[in-house]
């Protein structure tokens, strides 16, 4: 490789695309280098288990997709994704038979809150008014960098300076104390403490509450969508866009080095010996201690990011298992088997024993469990047609697909080479403008550059009880990154 892009992007995971996306947008020859065989980082899917049957690799629904501005005006629906809805968001069954949901009718999750306890509908209906007047703002606090001034003068506007105070205890609560000023039944209180765990966060911890009525005010605005065909579906069409407007993607390429020369990134070498040089940015879409631990070299890095990383951990592993199943699941609570998520868990008292576990060191006796059935493209995928013979290039009927429907990644390079329709590799530069004109264009990508990498998602939990006796392919068990508002689960 021998261009000098504008920009390289290290790691073609969601974080990346949606930057590069943006940098394309704004006149900039981006290109993604990805250590992979196929790009997508922790939105991939896969058949893991049987022919037919295809499953998320990693994370599943992105409720923050769906509410964040910069994921929806890149108008991906264009690019071939299609958003699917379970009819319920989510559903926590317990052992009284009684079950809460999570349903973007406002009605029933209230009725099936009211199960437990006669009022808590209300309390429900309470909790997400102040997110219709507040949640629009906050998104945007949380997805933007930090500081959010103006997210935050949206935000304080919107409550007005009487509730101010009340709404900044509220955010520091955890999810037990907000669960005690909100409910008497224990159905308010593990739709919210459920929804916490999937930050890391356990109903025990400093703003536990807030992340858990966030996630579960998305899925009562939103649901939880997933991208129709598996989550790769959303990586393909974020790789269209990009190639549409000259961007490329470069998979089984891992960088192993950033050159910094004069305080400034001005080229990467890969492991197949290539140095590419960058004529304005170098963004990497890859863990901490891979940029600072050995993609930085030390004498570039300031002190107090070497003394953080000393002290840099990551979370708690996560173990996902792969089931492929002949037949439903028989759930006991009926709402269970309507729900795209759900959640086991006994009680709230069960969720703080398990979260304890997982603070001292010690594998959880009862696990949290989090079930994402894959029946909406997978499980009846041998009455529809495996829809992974289509990303081969395939139709289901077994006809072959036009090069041009595939993303250039997923296509040969003969096909590359010979399709009139195919994109062309290099981007078309934006035309001179007067000086004036020229500064206000060289500080938006400047702009773009500091929002993109917080607009993403994030990876699904999936923690199962340890089952000996049952045939199971465990597929990831490794540890996560922090959760960082940008991501969805």
């Amino acid at each position: 490789m021998t261009e000098n892009p504008d920009a390289v992007v290290i790691g073609s995971g969601p974080n990346g695309l949606v930057a590069a996306n943006m940098l394309a947008d704004e006149g900039w020859d981006v290109l993604v280098l990805e250590a992979q065989p196929e790009p997508g980082g922790a939105v991939r899917s896969g058949e893991l288990t049987k022919p037919g049957f295809v499953h998320d690799r990693f994370s599943a629904f992105y409720p923050l997709a769906a509410a964040s501005p910069v994921v929806r005006g890149l108008h991906l629906e264009d690019f071939g994704l299609r958003w699917r809805r379970a009819p319920l968001a989510l559903a926590h069954p317990t052992p009284d038979g009684a079950c809460a949901v999570l349903s973007t009718d406002l009605d029933e999750t209230a009725a099936s809150l009211d199960n437990y306890a006669p009022g808590d509908g209300a309390a429900w209906r309470e909790l997400y008014a102040q997110w219709q007047r507040a949640g629009r703002h906050l998104i945007d606090a949380l997805l933007t960098p930090f500081p959010p001034v103006r997210a935050g003068g949206r935000l304080a506007a919107a409550l007005g300076p009487r509730e101010w105070a009340r709404f900044a205890r509220f955010v520091l609560l955890p999810v037990r104390a907000m669960a005690d000023d909100s409910f008497r039944g224990t159905g308010g209180a593990l739709l919210l403490a459920g929804n916490t765990l999937h930050t890391d966060l356990g109903p025990e911890q400093t703003l536990g509450g807030m992340f858990g009525w966030v996630l579960a005010s998305l899925g009562q605005e939103h649901g939880f969508p997933v991208p129709e065909g598996g989550s790769s579906r959303l990586t393909d069409a974020l790789v269209r866009r990009l190639e549409a407007r000259g961007g490329r993607v470069v998979c089984s390429t891992p960088v192993t080095a950033i050159e910094v020369r004069g305080r400034r990134a001005v080229a990467v070498r890969t492991a197949h010996g290539d140095e590419i040089g960058v004529r304005r940015a170098v963004l990497a879409d890859v863990g901490a201690p891979a940029l600072y631990g050995s993609l930085v070299r030390p004498e570039h890095l300031p002190p107090r990011i070497l003394d953080g990383m000393r002290r840099f951990r990551y979370d708690h592993a996560t173990v996902k298992i792969d089931w492929a199943l002949d037949a439903k699941v028989p759930w006991s609570a009926e709402p269970a088997g309507r729900a795209g998520t759900v959640h086991l868990g006994d009680s709230l008292d069960h969720l703080t024993e398990y979260s304890a576990q997982l603070v001292t060191g010690h594998v959880p006796a009862r696990p949290f469990v989090l079930h994402r059935p894959a029946r909406a493209h997978a499980a009846d995928a041998r009455s529809r047609g495996c829809q992974s013979r289509e990303w081969r290039g395939e139709r289901r009927d077994g006809s072959a697909a036009p090069a041009a429907d595939l993303p250039a990644h997923r296509r040969t390079r003969a096909s590359r080479d010979t399709d009139p329709r195919a994109v062309p590799r290099v981007g078309v530069r934006p035309p001179r403008r007067r000086r004036a004109r020229r500064l206000r264009r060289q500080r938006r990508p400047r702009r773009a550059l500091r929002r993109a990498p917080s607009q993403g998602f994030g990876v699904a939990e999936y923690r199962y009880p340890e089952l000996s006796d049952a045939k199971t392919k465990v597929t990831r068990a490794s540890p996560r990154r922090r959760w960082a508002g940008g991501s969805g689960r």
